[in-house]
């Protein structure tokens, strides 16, 4: 089960890091 746990643990980095991306380029990237 510790593969299981690497893979939450990983989609969970991927997902804060799209979030912090977000939060930082979001505002540049919507339209005016």
């Amino acid at each position: 089960n510790l593969e299981f746990r690497l893979k939450k643990q990983g989609l969970r980095w991927l997902l804060n890091l799209l979030l912090v991306h977000g939060q930082l380029c979001g505002p540049m990237d919507l339209p005016a």
